[in-house]
């Protein structure tokens, strides 16, 4: 007899602006741990101008100075927040969207020959150092790559980001998935 199964593969959607009714364009993921349904906070950052702050991970103490000026976005974490904010997805006031937790897993011969970075991005920050700093979807993906390839990554994911236009996926996979400057 099973008296428990454990699943933790979270599923995204995307739909397009000429895959949808109403032209708009969407982004979507489940979440899907341990426990099917945390309770979530919705939370609304203020947007910055001339401030000079490090961002610390209190996850794995990824340290990253953080832009002077950022846009007000908001987010959705966990209402119990005792193990930081952790974001997870968001609007900013551009109406850019991000959803920045959907795990992904490389096999153990790939990560043998580039292993993840024990203090690199995961995505605990990945709404918190990213959202307040794009303009677009697209913008998204290289900001994200940017950071990648200058931290590392701690582990793989799956990131979504909509825009009026356009819906982007990036998928994170390695610490060295970026070969080409940006």
């Amino acid at each position: 007899m099973i008296d428990r199964i454990e699943i933790s593969a979270c599923t995204s959607m995307m739909v397009g602006k000429k895959a949808s009714l109403d032209g708009a364009t969407y982004i979507s993921r489940n979440e899907d741990r341990l426990v099917a349904i945390y309770p979530k906070r919705f939370v609304v950052q203020p947007a910055v101008t001339g401030r000079k702050e490090t961002y610390v991970s209190p996850y794995n103490n990824l340290t990253v100075p953080l832009p002077e000026s950022g846009y007000r976005y908001t987010s959705t974490p966990d209402a119990d927040q005792s193990a930081g904010p952790n974001e997870e997805d968001g609007f900013n006031e551009k109406n850019v969207g991000e959803s920045a937790t959907e795990s992904v897993y490389a096999n153990e011969r790939v990560l043998a020959y580039d292993p993840f970075i024990k203090n690199g991005l995961a995505e605990d920050s990945m709404t918190t150092l990213v959202l307040p700093f794009i303009n677009s979807a697209r913008d998204g993906v290289r900001y994200l790559g940017e950071l990648v390839k200058k931290y590392g990554s701690a582990e793989g994911n799956g990131v979504q980001f909509n825009d009026q236009d356009e819906v982007w996926y990036m998928e994170i996979g390695l610490k060295s998935i970026f070969e080409t400057d940006f």
